[in-house]
């Protein structure tokens, strides 16, 4: 195990000393070592010192994911400010002046930001007054005084802020440790992948514990298709990435003929949202063995972890809880759940976050937040005997047909189980009787056969359980870490349903209106 340092960018300055000619980031021909990485940081934290960045201000980064980026990302966290992610491609979604009074931000020329906010462009001549500095700047304080700050998705409503003090942080960067030792080996790192926009819970999971334990970071960045991005895998041995299952799914789409189809992988982690089990034991047997689903969040760190050797035995779980935090299963009153039974996940433990910017505050058991200091994922669960957690939906998700209670995930894999079809979601809607219907939507492999479909669901669950509705479209829409956005999907169908209903009410009615007495 790495060192525990005191400040996020600690790691850099420490292997700058220890060895300074690793490679710390290679971005396309180029690459920067540890003593080149640590130079620019500290003079980057010098300059934003001198711009009047002071300690505990929230800054705004809304950059590609490039050298520059993680230089002025570890620099402000140097110097004991805090950087706030803006996508780059698409800030207004997440626009952190609105949702959390954020005053400065660091972006490229053309950045929209409100009146009275302090942009630093990041162009030339900004990057030749970087160049014009010199030594170091650092934030005496403890760890307890130096906070992340990440920004959720907002799949279960507004985007919220997550507020962790880097003392938490390093208590996850302990229990991932020990949960991922062939991820975060110290003695022989592999290289990471850094693909994509890499949100900033992503960053902390993943770039911070590389930069801890010393490890090279490849920037590949944005790639053009799925094609690309099998190539660029599968250009360097021993390498470790994240990916979301959607892109799993792509590439398991392009795995034909014999052998794996990414055979240089140390791991291949898979976050953001659950896989289904059948499509796991295929992910292990044609992308790569060295498969690990993750569950977690950025108000906890890593929760749990599906290692390849459970994948067959366990594959209806996410695997086994993290050493460094407690999960129970609890009821509406936050009692604890006997082994198997489902309930609300509830986590515990010094890496957990308390305090939130936005919608997450005290909350009742269920709903995602804190209460008497637990946090609530929002996630529906059950433990086995053996500390193997089973993630039955969402919250949210719920759907309750008469006294029947349906949990979406075990629908969607019933559908995903259908080799004609390539992704699906399913959630409730009102229906007349004052309960809710099940609605399916699925992403077809080839042309659209929801006859075939539906029949394959009746080999797989109980007529209670079985889709009242079923549509197909052609792609799902997400979010930007790459989940199935269900408030968007829940909204258009239920757009969709009314508008088509309009039509046959308005000839019903019309039906029903007496006709006409002729005239006299």
């Amino acid at each position: 195990m790495a060192p525990v340092f005191n400040n996020l960018s600690d790691p850099i300055f420490h292997y700058a000393r220890t060895k300074p000619e690793t490679v710390a980031i290679i971005e396309g021909d180029h690459s920067l070592t540890y003593l080149q990485f640590a130079g620019l940081v500290g003079r980057a934290a010098v300059h934003l010192h001198d711009l009047g960045v002071k300690p505990g201000e929230l800054v705004a980064v809304s950059l590609p994911v490039n050298v520059p980026h993680l230089v002025l990302v570890f620099a402000l966290l140097r110097i004991g400010a805090i950087p706030v992610d803006v996508p780059f491609r698409q800030p207004q979604p997440l626009d952190p002046h609105k949702l959390f009074g954020v005053r400065r931000a660091i972006a490229l020329p053309g950045y929209a930001a409100p009146e009275g906010v302090v942009v630093h462009t990041l162009d030339a001549d900004w990057k030749a007054a970087i160049e014009t500095k010199n030594g170091d700047f650092r934030f005496s304080g403890p760890s307890d005084n130096l906070l992340i700050f990440s920004i959720t998705s907002g799949t279960t409503g507004a985007p919220k802020g997550v507020v962790t003090t880097q003392r938490e942080w390093w208590e996850r960067t302990r229990s991932a440790a020990a949960l991922l030792p062939e991820v975060l080996d110290v003695a022989h790192p592999p290289h990471l992948l850094v693909m994509g926009e890499m949100s900033f819970s992503g960053f902390f999971f993943f770039v911070a514990n590389q930069i801890c334990v010393g490890g090279p970071l490849v920037l590949v960045g944005v790639v053009a298709s799925i094609d690309t991005f099998i190539d660029e895998i599968n250009k360097r041995d021993d390498t470790v990435f994240l990916v979301t299952p959607p892109i799993c799914r792509e590439m398991l789409a392009k795995a034909s003929g014999d052998g794996v189809l990414l055979p240089k992988v140390r791991a291949m982690i898979v976050g953001a949202a659950p896989l289904y089990p059948e499509e796991k034991q295929r992910m292990k047997a044609r992308l790569t063995p060295n498969l690990i689903e993750v569950y977690g969040n950025a108000a906890t760190g890593f929760i749990s972890a599906l290692r390849p050797a459970d994948v067959e035995r366990k594959s209806e779980s996410v695997g086994r809880v993290a050493p460094g935090i407690a999960v129970d299963i609890v009821d509406e009153r936050g009692r604890i759940a006997p082994p198997g039974a489902i309930g609300y996940v509830r986590c515990r433990g010094s890496g957990v976050t308390q305090r939130f910017i936005g919608a997450a505050g005290p909350a009742a058991a269920g709903p995602e937040g804190v209460r008497e200091g637990s946090f609530y994922p929002g996630d529906l669960g059950a433990l086995d005997g053996e500390g193997y957690l089973y993630l039955k939906g969402r919250v949210t998700d719920l759907i309750r047909r008469g006294a029947i209670t349906i949990y979406p995930p075990e629908i969607e894999a019933a559908l995903a189980s259908c080799e004609l079809v390539a992704e699906a979601a399913v959630f409730g809607l009102s229906a007349s009787d004052g309960g809710e219907q099940v609605v399916a939507v699925i992403v077809p492999r080839g042309e659209p056969d929801l006859e075939a479909v539906a029949a394959h669901c009746k080999t797989r669950l109980p007529p209670e359980k079985l889709p009242n509705q079923l549509f197909w479209v052609n792609a799902l829409p997400k979010t930007g870490p790459g989940k199935i956005d269900k408030v968007a999907l829940k909204a258009n169908v239920a757009a969709k349903l009314k508008a088509a209903a309009a039509p046959a009410a308005a000839e019903a009615e019309a039906a029903a209106e007496p006709e006409p007495e002729p005239a006299a």
